[in-house]
């Protein structure tokens, strides 16, 4: 892969570099000292690679704690504001307009884009657990795809999806 070969490449330069520096410093050069500068060139290009391999994962375990938290606040708030008459457009609404949730934000507007396009909310529903790396996020879509099938009450759905958020998140971990 190209994260190996950059460790590579990082080897061997790292590997010169320490060889030229011990000649310019007249560092008598012997097995040992030839040992030792490949010990440390391997070290620094593992230190590269293992830096390269898991930068993408943590980025993303971040975006998910992130968007976990948003979306505990954000069933909360609207759960609190909605009613009977309340639809799911009308929560995408009122997720889009949140101050502070960025992500939840950007993704409601998505949706309604997407939605307004097609006129066919529970496809841009589907399409979303499909592409979502958040099991949390994927679970509570499915839900609204019960709601709007008519197989659930919104209001039952949000509160029940905060009464079992800490169970949702510990099951899914």
């Amino acid at each position: 892969s190209n994260i190996m070969l950059i460790s590579f490449i990082v080897f061997f330069i790292f590997e010169i570099l320490f060889i030229f520096v011990m000649i310019t410093l007249n560092i008598y050069f012997n097995i040992l000292s030839f040992i030792v500068t490949i010990f440390l060139s391997l070290t620094i290009s593992l230190l590269v690679f293992l830096l390269f391999f898991r930068y993408p994962y943590y980025l993303l375990k971040i975006k998910k704690n992130e968007f976990d938290s948003e979306i505990e606040r954000s069933i909360k708030h609207l759960a609190v504001m909605s009613t009977k008459n309340t639809t799911l457009i009308d929560v995408l609404n009122l997720l889009k307009n949140l101050e502070g949730n960025i992500l939840l934000s950007k993704e409601s507007k998505t949706i309604l884009t997407v939605s307004n396009l097609n006129h066919n909310l529970k496809d841009t529903f589907n399409h979303i657990i499909k592409t979502t790396y958040s099991k949390l996020e994927k679970d509570f879509f499915e839900k609204l795809i019960l709601v709007n099938d008519g197989k659930a009450d919104l209001n039952d759905t949000l509160n029940d999806f905060i009464d079992n958020f800490w169970d949702i998140i510990e099951a899914l971990s």
